[in-house]
């Protein structure tokens, strides 16, 4: 209405690291480190633009994108829990009662970007229905594109999903499969073949 375009935003700086978690008032383009500046960020914390589930790593010199309205910082999960499979000693959420976590509904997690574990076999636990709220098969959509099965991709649902859909299903997985990445080359793999 003015003729002028209008650069500003609020972005939500979040994160147990954060000094103080705040909305701040700034404009598109900002560098990250400067919205972060007194915030007491260390060596051992990650930058994400977005939330924890599929925002994008950036560094303190980068800057805001024209769509970022969160910045969110984490620590680095790379200590190594020796044995950590097999004596569950600290709380972790989790969706299997595997944990002692489930005897404390009310414990509040402090989130890190370990996965606790490595990469293992694509296992098939019914675990991606129970949090997904979309009434299609997830795990046989993701089994679909890794073997390249266009008609079936198709058949079970990848035009409905983006990676922001499929991320709490990553969160939960069992065997540590990137689903985001796997249904972002499903994706893409559909978009060649038009």
């Amino acid at each position: 209405m003015t003729g002028q375009f209008d650069g500003s935003r609020v972005v939500a700086l979040t994160g147990a690291p954060l000094a103080e978690a705040k909305y701040v008032r700034t404009y598109q383009g900002a560098n990250i480190g400067d919205l972060l500046k007194d915030q007491g960020i260390g060596e051992n914390d990650r930058i994400v633009s977005g939330d924890v589930l599929s925002g994008k790593i950036k560094t303190s010199s980068d800057f805001l994108n024209s769509r970022d309205d969160q910045i969110t910082v984490l620590e680095e999960g790379n200590e190594h829990e020796f044995i950590g499979w097999l004596l569950p000693l600290a709380p972790r959420p989790s969706i299997s009662k595997t944990f002692p976590g489930f005897l404390m509904p009310g414990y509040e997690y402090e989130a890190n970007t370990n996965t606790h574990g490595e990469e293992r076999a694509f296992v098939v636990t019914g675990q991606y229905e129970s949090v997904l709220p979309m009434d299609i098969y997830p795990q046989h959509l993701m089994k679909a594109i890794m073997t390249g099965n266009i008609e079936r991709m198709e058949g079970l649902g990848i035009n409905e999903l983006s990676e922001e859909d499929i991320a709490i299903c990553e969160f939960v997985c069992t065997s540590k499969q990137p689903l985001q990445k796997i249904l972002r080359e499903g994706l893409n793999s559909l978009q060649e073949q038009l």
